[in-house]
């Protein structure tokens, strides 16, 4: 290849091959990046400040990258530096590996204080990675770009790429690389597969030339030059601003995105994964379309946005379309043929799209075309919009009233007589909305345009404020009306309605910002690097301010209205917003009704008595009917989706969940033997530790917390003593192990730390139950709670044949004495206790502990009168209780254990492989179907 670059035009080979770079280069960064928490965790733990540095520090080293990979580009445009950028890339992957040895074999991190240990950490991981692969993207800016005037595109597109790769990276790695690889294996492929890409970048030695770029400015520098419409070009610093601010409000929509969704649909890998994805797939599109918008207008990019929007409402409404001549419900579910339902969908919608591109300059064609489309989208989408208002509003179904006629002819009358009025409808409202009889008028400006997208972007998030207090509120029942029993398709869909728009709107910006503020292409590579690095450093500080304090000090709708406000105001000043009455008009009033129904629905606390970085906490009475009188029955504590306690504050020897009775007459056992020690990791409403506290006063209980809140609320609401003995610690539960309890301290560990589908799964691998055993007194036993099923799970599987790696004996308990179905298998998916110890479960001294325990119970409320008499009442049933009295601990017996753990083939947990989340798929399954 000649090594003089051609002004005008750049070969079709070498933007593929660049393009491949940036692609791949980000998904390997993504991939690094989500390895790097689990690297850290032995040493820092998995706390919201973990992963909030771990995040922050990979922006940091990005924005350093770009910045400093733009005066790169500028000085050395050639594919031979993309190369030894490449290389440099691999080595800095490999580093990763070569700081987790030398601290797990050196203990290199104690070197630092816990809290100084985070950042420090983070950084020494995380940075250099982070750093020297984002050197390649202003590189490639540059070596893509042919002049000026595709600045816009080509940095939408090479913006759009590296997002693309890291919704592949997020994908492959939560769902297929962790599941089956561990930490080091993955991370020496990341840095294999960058070194494999370095070398065609050595053969192929493309330079851009002075000369060719010289001749690029000569033709349209000048023209570019003198376009400045908002000063950026002028005083960089208003470009730098844009895109801070934009940057900053999708930071803060990714995170709050995470706190919206989980209150209704649980925390797991797949909401996590599924928020990232749609998040990241928003922001490409957006990335592409403002390439599109900076270079060649608003019209070409409102048809490429046409295109994508189509694509998306012909995925969606293809099943729901042809579920409409089916009698028989919904019978695509996990099938391959509603695949190839939604991908026809996509091809209608593009076509349909395409022809409306195709005639729209046609008087008579675009009458048709706007026509055709508004009846296609009518028509697919009013069956399921009726039946949706139906079933919020307690309507009927469509088909009740054309039952008769619908046996007859085979299919649904009712839906189609809707579709077709839905056609009509749509026709007509296309036709309103878009037919334009003359055209007229200059086209949009560039100022306008980039006012435009962010005005819609203040729109969306405003819009996202109601949406979501319908989502959240449960006397609505919004949620379990609109969505199906699929949880993965729901977090996918209700991230899509909620979030997409705003983040394809603000994924516009800065290209859009680039192209106005690039003035010739010899500086190109340092004004896309610099901006792109401000655009990073809004997203730092958005990650920093609302992980740590925004979402805990005003809630989240507040933090989506905040969003809103903001670009609302930047609009207002970027955009001379009170010279256009129009937007002016309308983003006051979708703010108006933003603050009425935040103000209606409780100003954005939807019913929550405290919200903090981890949990959206509620504390709810529960009432029983006594003599026409409402009398307190008990407290719950629910934690996001999962109601974790069952508290009765006015009396701590209640417990509400069974598995806590496991935990409480192992506990009595040891206490009979003289040992005082017990540690708890998870608070939750403290029903154990109080239980403890006041059953057994002499026993010592250190609860391990990770959430402030949570403690405080059962200070507040459920009991807990301001003065009690407990000694709580707010911090990561591996970190207290490993560094703050006392060695060989405890007689009893007992880790109660799920949140419904999420397991921390630094807290289940065999380095981890070293740590615990060292805790442990002689003589000591850990019990470690999990939801799992029997018959379907992996998760206990795995947890079982992790503990016998530590202890000699490990047994598995349930308070319901694993109760079976008529084909003798063991039902449901239940909360299971693990026994781990050096010895083995002395069950017939733990039964006899706790059965002595509870007739002094019942003796001590025995009237002494009715003691001394042998015929009263009162002995008759202390006598008829004790009969049926019963054990809450059964372990399955130990062939059955061994025939259920070797069904298939036990995972070992350790810190290099603990798919903890991918074990728990056939359970999220199981709630998918069963529609829990």
């Amino acid at each position: 290849m000649s090594n003089a670059a051609d002004a005008r035009s750049v070969s079709a080979a070498l933007l593929t091959g660049l393009g491949s770079v940036v692609f791949l280069a980000n998904a390997g960064l993504l991939v690094l990046q989500l390895l790097a928490g689990r690297f850290l965790a032995p040493f820092i733990g998995s706390s919201v400040e973990t992963w909030t540095s771990v995040i922050g520090v990979f922006l940091t080293g990005i924005a350093l990258g770009n910045h400093i990979g733009g005066r790169i580009a500028d000085r050395s445009p050639s594919t031979r530096t993309l190369g030894i950028l490449l290389v440099l890339g691999g080595l800095s992957s490999l580093s990763m590996i070569l700081l987790w040895v030398v601290c797990q074999s050196s203990g290199f991190d104690r070197m630092f204080g816990l809290g100084p240990r985070i950042p420090v950490l983070a950084a020494l991981f995380c940075l250099p990675p982070a750093f020297v692969l984002s050197l390649i993207t202003p590189l490639t800016i540059k070596l893509m770009l042919p002049d000026v005037t595709k600045a816009g595109r080509i940095a939408g597109l090479v913006f759009a790429l590296s997002t693309l790769g890291c919704l592949v990276g997020n994908y492959a790695t939560g769902f297929w690389l962790m599941a089956n690889y561990t930490l080091n294996t993955i991370t020496v492929g990341v840095a294999a597969a960058l070194f494999l890409m370095a070398i065609p970048m050595f053969l192929v030695g493309y330079r851009l030339t002075p000369a060719a770029i010289a001749r690029a400015d000569a033709a349209t520098a000048p023209a570019a030059a003198a376009e400045d419409p908002l000063g950026f070009k002028k005083d960089i610093r208003r470009a730098f601003a844009v895109v801070f601010i934009a940057s900053f409000c999708g930071m803060s929509l990714e995170l709050t995105a995470s706190r919206v969704l989980a209150p209704v649909l649980g925390v797991s890998l797949y909401s996590w994964t599924g928020i990232i994805g749609v998040m990241l797939a928003g922001t490409a599109c957006g990335n592409y379309l403002g390439g599109v918008l900076a270079d060649r207008g608003a019209i070409v990019g409102l048809q490429r946005f046409a295109l994508l929007i189509g694509a998306a409402i012909g995925f969606a409404a293809g099943p729901a379309f042809v579920r409409t001549f089916r009698l028989d419900g919904y019978p695509f579910e996990d099938s391959p043929e509603l695949w190839t339902i939604r991908v026809v969908g996509v091809v209608v919608g593009l076509g349909l799209v395409a022809w409306v591109v195709r005639y729209s300059g046609q008087r008579a064609g675009q009458f048709m075309a706007i026509l055709g489309l508004g009846a296609a989208i009518g028509f697919a989408a009013a069956h399921p919009v009726v039946r949706s208002f139906g079933r919020v509003f307690g309507g009927a179904d469509i088909s009740d009233a054309f039952a008769e006629t619908n046996a007859s002819v085979g299919f649904d009358v009712g839906s189609l007589v809707v579709h077709l009025l839905g056609a009509a409808t749509g026709g007509v409202i296309a036709l309103g909305l878009l037919y334009e009889p003359e055209k007229a008028g200059k086209p949009a400006s560039r100022q306008t345009t980039l006012t435009a997208c962010l005005f819609a972007g203040g729109v969306f998030a405003a819009l996202v404020v109601l949406l979501a207090i319908m989502f959240q509120n449960p006397s609505l029942h919004i949620y379990s009306k609109l969505t199906g029993s699929d949880i993965v398709w729901n977090i996918l869909t209700w991230t899509f309605l909620l979030f997409f728009l705003p983040m394809l709107c603000l994924g516009t910006v800065s290209p859009q910002v680039i192209r106005l503020s690039i003035a010739d292409t010899a500086h190109a590579g340092r004004v896309a690097g610099t901006i792109y690095a401000w655009s990073t450093v809004g997203a730092i500080v958005g990650t920093f301010a609302t992980g740590y304090f925004l979402i805990g000090w005003i809630g989240m709708y507040r933090v989506l209205f905040a969003v809103a406000l903001v670009l609302m105001v930047l609009t207002m000043f970027l955009g001379r917003l009170w010279t256009k009455p129009a937007l002016l008009y309308g983003g006051s009033i979708v703010l108006g009704v933003g603050v009425v129904g935040m103000v209606f629905f409780g100003f954005g606390r939807a019913g929550f008595d405290m919200e903090t970085k981890y949990y959206a906490i509620k504390v709810s009475d529960v009432y029983e009917h006594s003599d026409d009188v409402e009398v307190p029955k008990y407290k719950t504590l629910a934690l996001d989706l999962l109601v974790h306690s069952y508290v009765k504050p006015w009396d701590p020897t209640w417990l509400g969940y069974e598995h806590e009775q496991i935990q409480c007459e192992i506990t009595r056992y040891y206490r009979s033997q003289g040992r005082t020690g017990v540690l708890v990791i998870g608070g939750g409403g403290y029903t154990y530790p109080r239980w403890v506290e006041h059953v057994l006063p002499d026993v010592e209980v250190d609860v391990v917390e990770i959430d402030p809140g949570v403690t405080e609320m059962a200070h507040r609401e459920l009991g807990l003593s301001r003065e009690t003995r407990i000694r709580s610690h707010h911090m990561d539960g591996r970190q207290f192990v490993r560094e703050r309890a006392p060695t060989g301290h405890y007689q009893l560990v007992v880790q109660d730390a799920v949140n419904d589908l999420s397991v921390p799964y630094h807290l289940m691998t065999k380095e981890y139950n070293d740590a615990v055993k060292e805790t442990l007194a002689p003589g000591g036993a850990y019990l470690l709670t999990l939801i799992d099923s029997i018959e379907e799970g992996e998760l206990w599987r795995a947890a079982v044949a992790t503990m016998r790696q530590t202890f000699a004996h490990v047994e598995l308990l349930d308070p319901e004495n694993f109760q079976t179905d008529s084909n003798g298998r063991i039902t449901g998916r239940h909360v299971y206790v693990i026994y781990g110890a050096d010895h083995a479960l002395p069950l017939a001294d733990i039964r006899a502990v706790a059965r002595e325990a509870r007739v002094i119970d019942v003796l001590r409320r025995t009237p002494a009168a009715d003691l001394m008499d042998p015929t009263s009442e009162s002995l008759v049933r202390i006598g008829q209780w004790m009969m049926r009295s019963r054990s809450f601990c059964y372990v399955l017996a130990p062939d059955r254990l061994e025939r259920h753990v070797n069904a298939r083939p036990a995972v070992i947990l350790t810190d290099q492989y603990a798919p903890v989340d991918n074990l728990m798929s056939s359970v999220f399954r199981e709630r998918s179907r069963v529609g829990h």
